[in-house]
Parts: C-alpha cells; structure tokens; sequence
C-alpha cells in the first residue's frame, strides 16, 4: 500500500470531524467543589484527613484549582513560589521537588487546570501531601501562602476520546489562565 498525503490528510479531516461532533454533543457537569481551608492544609493531621471523601479515581476529570479571597493576592502567592523555587535547586535525583511551570504573565486566582485518571493521587501531589517528589504539581503545603483558602472543582466530562479531554481542558486553560502549570500539547 503507498500512502499519499492526500489519503494521510483526509483520515486526519475525518478523525477531527469526529471530534468535532461529539465535542458539540458533549456535556460538562460539575461535579463537586472542595474547600480546603489554609489552617486545614498546614496542620500535621492534613495528610490523613483531607481528602477522605475524595472518591474520584474510575474515570478521567478536569479539575481546577484556584484560591479563595476577596482581594487579589496573586503577587503575593508568585512571590512566595519565587521565594520557594530560588531555594529548590537540584542538588541529586530526588532531593528537589519538581514544580509546576510558573506563567509569569497570568494575572487570575486559577492556580492549575488539568485533567486525571488518578484524580486523588493527583490532588496529593498538588497539595504537597503524597512522597512523588518526580511528578511536576504545586506541592503546596511546601510554599504556599499560610492565609489563604482553596477551592478544587471536579468536573466530568461526558465523553471517553482523550482529544474531546484535551480540546475541554485547553478550552478552560485558555479562559481561566492559571499561574501554573502548561497548555495541554493538542
């Protein structure tokens, strides 16, 4: 069989058809909102309590994390990240965290998009609360800023096809401009 690029561009036309469709008969439900009070994250206890009821791990989800205060505090969150990345310079393999990237010209209160299979043990890492020192996240409990409150928000996305995911989670990438994290590589 030859392939020709005309044939390779008409499968290709076809396959994002398909996704086409089935993203204009997708549904996003919000699933559940979970706020994580500062004084609840820093506490010793942390590890084991919050994330209990966090049943979210048989199917794929985009998630958001954002802060929770009245006043912008986005500087003063950068600021402490700076602070905390200037000191986290690799010294070994598996001495230093392995942050999320830092969008320096963000402005919002999204912290990260992003979507899991694994949506507990990716939230751990967010939050600084599981031993993956590897996987790029926040590690919050590490640096963040003691007086300010989060809000996770869990949403289920009505389709299985990973491009539908990844067209969803850039679309909300693209809205919220979180300060962390990267565009999905659609």
């Amino acid at each position: 069989m030859i392939v020709t690029e005309k044939g390779i561009i008409k499968e290709a036309v076809s396959k994002l058809e398909m996704v086409l469709s089935e993203l204009k008969t997708c549904e996003l439900q919000e699933k559940e909102k979970y706020i994580i009070k500062s004084n609840e994250l820093f506490k010793d206890t942390a590890k084991s309590q919050l994330l209990t009821n966090f049943n979210y791990d048989k199917d794929r989800y985009v998630y958001l994390i954002r802060y929770l205060a009245t006043e912008d505090v986005s500087d003063k969150i950068k600021k402490a990240f700076k602070d905390f990345s200037s000191k986290n310079i690799p010294k070994r393999k598996g001495i230093t965290f392995n942050l999320s990237k830092y969008n320096k010209h963000h402005n919002s209160k999204y912290l990260y998009v992003g979507t899991s299979k694994k949506l507990k043990n990716r939230i751990k890492q967010h939050l600084g609360l599981s031993s993956s020192k590897q996987t790029y996240s926040l590690h919050l409990i590490h640096w963040f800023p003691k007086q300010i409150d989060l809000e996770i928000i869990i949403i289920k996305v009505s389709s299985e096809n990973k491009m539908v995911f990844e067209s969803i989670e850039q679309a909300y990438w693209d809205n919220c401009k979180p300060l962390f994290g990267k565009r999905s590589g659609l």
